[in-house]
């Protein structure tokens, strides 16, 4: 990442085979591996923090930022937080 620019991401839901699929209720993941010199935002101008992201129902995406302040290397995770097992 270069530093101070805001990076889009896209969390998509998958199928079993791989493919995008919609789910049937909003899901939400939680957001981890920033690290020190990063954060999660939900604005392209990442100017709103986020610790979290809804895939809203009907959907198989939905849309966070990223952006470190310094150089470094991050894992970035999102994690199934609600409901345990979308459908």
């Amino acid at each position: 990442f270069t530093t101070s620019t805001c990076a889009l991401f896209n969390l998509t839901t998958r199928d079993v085979f791989g493919n995008p699929s919609n789910i049937s209720a909003n899901t939400t993941f939680s957001l981890s591996g920033a690290g020190t010199n990063g954060a999660f935002y939900s604005d392209s101008t990442c100017s709103t923090t986020a610790t979290s992201v809804v895939v809203p129902s009907g959907n198989s995406n939905a849309v966070f930022y990223y952006r470190q302040t310094s150089p470094a290397s991050a894992s970035l995770t999102a994690t199934l937080v609600s409901p345990s097992s979308p459908a």
